[in-house]
């Protein structure tokens, strides 16, 4: 058996996008069990970090664009991987160039 418990989450980048776009970070552990004589026994416990955009607005479900796996929370590091593959999010065109 599997449990997912999501440790922390939060936004960030605010602002740097156009409107109805957001990227949140989440750090969910990953635990697995074992049935063993009526008792859960954990076999391994793993902590991921991700980083995912959505679209969205106050008046709808938020849609998830793509996520990405990462080691560590580095704003540098994740406004570059986000620019890589989407640079039309950003606000600041200028910044953009110079990430890609």
């Amino acid at each position: 058996m599997k449990i997912y418990e999501v440790i922390q989450t939060k936004e960030v980048l605010c602002g740097e996008f156009i409107e109805n776009y957001h990227v949140i970070y989440e750090e969910i552990e990953s635990r697995d069990y074992e049935d063993k004589h009526n008792c859960l026994i954990e076999k391994s416990s793993i902590v991921q970090k991700y980083i995912t955009i959505f679209r969205g607005n106050s008046c709808s479900t938020l849609q998830k664009i793509k996520a990405y796996s990462i080691e560590k929370l580095d704003i540098a590091k994740i406004r570059k991987i986000i620019a890589n593959d989407y640079p039309e999010l950003f606000k600041d065109v200028q910044f953009t160039c110079r990430a890609v």
